[in-house]
């Protein structure tokens, strides 16, 4: 069986899979023997104190890498794992979406509490199928639009308020949506939208609040608190392509 030595310490390798989490690592050079296991298919290295990736370009086979939690401010030098399918770079530091485009096998991206402010760079991506962009600084839902094969989008807790980039997303199964209050915060084509799409919303959401709240007073803690929707995906698309349906008064999109 296949090891590497970290810290001085023996680590074996399960079958095909290497996990290193919580080991206070900083550089990849730190895990002696990590570059020649071009068959390994899973790495784990979350919850460490990684600053860049490096020196995985001889993991060839890996499908499956989690940085979360660590100290990245930067996506690079990922090019060369081609065969990857799922991608964890959440809770870092990272600022810009970029250095993915030759993922092209990738399937699921989870980028979720970072200080990323635009949605870009992922056109390549076909074949992504969950998206997680949560508590972030996103401005705009933009940069979707090539993203076909997308089943999951979670966007809770940015800074849009326009939600016209939906439009396209055809395929989607669920939008998890952060709501500051009420929904008639949101707009469409820059037109605020009233209290229609706040009815049309309710009926399409689950809330998710703690554990013990009754349900006969979950309607007051969502007035009172932010809280997290899975709205129903194909619902919104549909109003975001044709909000006149989901009026019975002059809705303020057509104004």
């Amino acid at each position: 069986m296949k090891s590497v030595v970290c810290h001085g310490k023996k680590y074996e390798v399960e079958p095909h899979k290497l996990a290193l989490h919580n080991k206070n690592i900083a550089e990849f050079s730190e895990i002696e023997g990590l570059n020649s296991l071009t068959e390994l298919q899973e790495l784990d290295l979350e919850n460490n104190r990684i600053r860049k990736i490096e020196g995985l370009e001889y993991l060839s086979s890996l499908q499956i890498l989690n940085l979360g939690h660590n100290c990245l401010n930067e996506i690079a030098n990922l090019d060369e794992l081609k065969q990857l399918r799922e991608l964890s770079l959440a809770f870092n530091q990272i600022t810009e979406i970029k250095g993915l485009e030759n993922l092209i096998n990738l399937e699921i991206l989870d980028l979720r509490s970072n200080n990323i402010n635009e949605i870009k760079k992922l056109s390549t991506l076909k074949n992504l199928r969950e998206l997680y962009l949560s508590f972030n600084e996103i401005t705009e839902i933009k940069g979707l639009e090539d993203l076909q094969s997308l089943r999951i989008l979670d966007l809770r807790t940015n800074k849009f308020h326009d939600i016209k980039g939906l439009g396209n997303l055809l395929n989607l199964k669920q939008i998890f949506l952060g709501i500051k209050g009420y929904a008639d915060s949101y707009k469409l084509n820059g037109k605020k939208i009233e209290t229609s799409l706040v009815r049309y919303l309710r009926r399409g959401y689950r809330p998710v609040v703690p554990w013990g709240i009754p349900s006969r007073i979950r309607f007051d803690f969502m007035k009172l608190y932010k809280f997290q929707t899975q709205v129903k995906a194909k619902k919104v698309v549909e109003f975001c392509r044709h909000p006149e349906n989901y009026y019975t008064e002059p809705h303020p999109i057509s104004r």
